[in-house]
This record gives C-alpha cells, structure tokens and sequence, in this order.
C-alpha cells in the first residue's frame, strides 16, 4: 500500500514553516552538548590536583622507582644520555 505524504503539495513557506522547530530543536541540542562539555571540563579543572601538589608527587614517584630498581634506574639513565645529549 503506496504512503501518503501530508505535506505534498503544500507551498515551500508552509513548509519551511513546519520544519523551523525542527531545525531549532537540533540547533538547541547541539548548544545544549558544547554547553554540557564546557561544564564539564570546568569540573575538572576546577577539582584536578593542583600544579603545586603534582610537582611534588612526580618528584617522589621518581624517588620510589629509582630507589625499588637501581640498576634499571641506572641502565635507564645511561640509554638516555646514549641517545641524547647529556650534560655531566
């Protein structure tokens, strides 16, 4: 059974009338998601650890590493003063 379009016929500005909340819906959704991003990303900058207190954590974990594994920790700093530049 063929279908039958209800809006066959009917002048392009009736048309372009019934697809405007459509399109504004759509432009709405997507405001609404970059807005949803933008929180997001706030919240997590806005609780992220803090420059500061990160600093001193990378300091340590490095400390622990060398300190569980010295001779990789050596064999590890050898191989990057053979590959690159090291300055005595």
């Amino acid at each position: 059974m063929p279908s039958h379009d209800p809006t066959a016929g009917l002048p392009p500005e009736v048309l372009a009338y019934i697809r405007e909340p459509e399109t504004r819906n759509q432009q709405l959704t997507q405001r609404v998601e970059q807005l949803e991003e933008l929180f997001r990303l706030a919240q997590l900058k806005r609780f992220a650890p803090s420059s500061e207190k990160l600093k001193d954590r990378v300091f340590d974990e490095a400390e622990q590493v060398a300190l569980a594994d010295p001779v990789k920790t050596i064999r590890t700093v050898s191989l990057h003063c053979l590959t690159r530049a090291c300055q005595p």
